[in-house]
């Protein structure tokens, strides 16, 4: 037995040694940091990267995305100012709506619905993006430089939002991204600077010719960012820096037939052609330049949970007044259901007090009900920008600059 063992031990020695001498060759693999040799480097890596990225931060759906229907920047931004209303108590102490935690309810924390510390970081993800984009070879050279182009209008279109609410931003520079464990603090740019990099990211995207003028709903890249975008963008900017020259240029601009942005100006199955923009049937029409996408099941926006299932928005009805006669916007706002108004009533033990008068609503029912309104969740693409928001603000720039009504304004 023992020569048996002994004759086995030696004719495993070789074996063993070969496998010692391989070990010693083996190369470390850290799982914890991404392969650049693996991952991105195939165009469906660059387009997820995009997708995730860019489109992930400017999206509604659900409760998720800079412009979803709960704590987005334009509802946000309603509910701060004399057109909108919050049933729950909002409305009469609208920046309580900011704060955290709950200041009516310390235990209820919603802290993490509205840190848009969140929509600064996408600053990032975007920039580090298209770094990795950058050093992929071998994928098709216009589609990558439309990735790239599409990040930098979407860092140019979330560097708008964040800096018309906050001023001048904090931006990580590249070097600082790839280095992620130094630790490093960086100041706040001032609002010039920010408004410069808007400006560059914008205009870097128009330049690089990579992005077309606009897409029609059938194309299987409607909703991605185009040039249209790119340059209403830029003319919002401008307005609000009070850049008329600047403004006048890009309104022009965008009104090239090239662009094929038009009005709405048919009825079709709704109550008034101001309606029929933002109905399904009418999903992608000309004056729309961009929209969140909606899907059922995928990406639906959740507008009618707060305004008709919870009863909580409301257009104030000292806005509703400033309606003219005839005005087609009144047909997508009502009354309660019973034809009275709503009113925001003292919350008992809340903080809130029951207001002297009773504050009145309307319900802002823009959006075709997709679904039925009880179950409510709703994938009518939600419109950011429309070819009326740009018709309009050429004419003020055009009286801003001359200091006078012109018919050009007029027309």
């Amino acid at each position: 037995m023992k020569k048996i063992c002994k004759k086995i031990c030696l004719a495993i020695l070789p074996l063993i040694t070969g496998i010692a001498t391989s070990c010693s060759e083996l190369e470390s693999l850290e799982y914890s940091k991404v392969n650049s040799d693996l991952y991105p480097t195939t165009e469906r890596d660059m387009l997820d990267l995009v997708t995730s990225n860019a489109y992930g931060a400017l999206r509604n759906d659900g409760y998720s995305g800079a412009f979803n229907a709960a704590t987005g920047f334009y509802l946000l931004a309603d509910m701060a100012s004399d057109i909108g209303l919050c049933k729950w108590g909002w409305g009469t102490l609208p920046f309580a709506y900011f704060q955290e935690p709950d200041p009516h309810d310390p235990s209820n924390d919603r802290s993490g619905r509205r840190k848009w510390t969140d929509c600064l970081r996408e600053l990032s993800k975007m920039e580090m993006t298209i770094d990795r984009i950058e050093q992929i070879s071998g994928v098709n050279a216009d589609l990558k430089a439309r990735s790239i182009a599409e990040l930098e209008c979407g860092q140019g279109f979330m560097g708008f939002l964040l800096w018309d609410w906050y001023g001048g931003l904090v931006i990580a520079d590249r070097e600082t991204l790839r280095n992620p464990q130094d630790v490093k603090i960086l100041p706040r740019k001032t609002s010039q600077q920010t408004i410069e990099y808007i400006e560059s990211k914008l205009k870097s995207a128009i330049n690089s010719g990579a992005l077309v003028k606009r897409y029609d709903k059938g194309d299987a890249n409607y909703g991605r960012f185009t040039e249209g975008l790119s340059h209403t963008l830029l003319l919002k900017l401008y307005m609000q820096t009070k850049q008329w020259d600047k403004a006048i240029t890009e309104g022009r601009e965008l009104m090239k037939s090239e662009y094929g942005y038009e009005l709405v100006t048919t009825a079709g199955g709704a109550a008034s052609a101001y309606a029929n923009i933002f109905t399904n049937a009418n999903e992608g029409n000309k004056e729309t330049i961009w929209a969140t996408n909606g899907l059922k099941d995928y990406q639906e926006h959740i507008w009618y949970d707060h305004v008709i299932a919870w009863d909580g928005y409301k257009m104030t009805v000292n806005f509703f007044n400033t309606f003219e006669t005839g005005e087609e916007r009144a047909d997508t706002s009502q009354e309660n259901g019973d034809g009275s108004f709503s009113t925001v009533i003292g919350i008992p033990g809340s903080g809130i007090p029951n207001p002297g008068e009773a504050e009145k609503g309307l319900y802002p029912l823009k959006y075709e009900v997709s679904t039925n309104p009880y179950t409510v969740d709703c994938y009518t693409d939600w419109i950011v920008y429309r070819y009326a928001d740009v018709i309009t603000l050429l004419s003020e720039a055009l009286v801003q600059q001359s200091g006078a009504v012109t018919q050009e304004a007029v027309d």
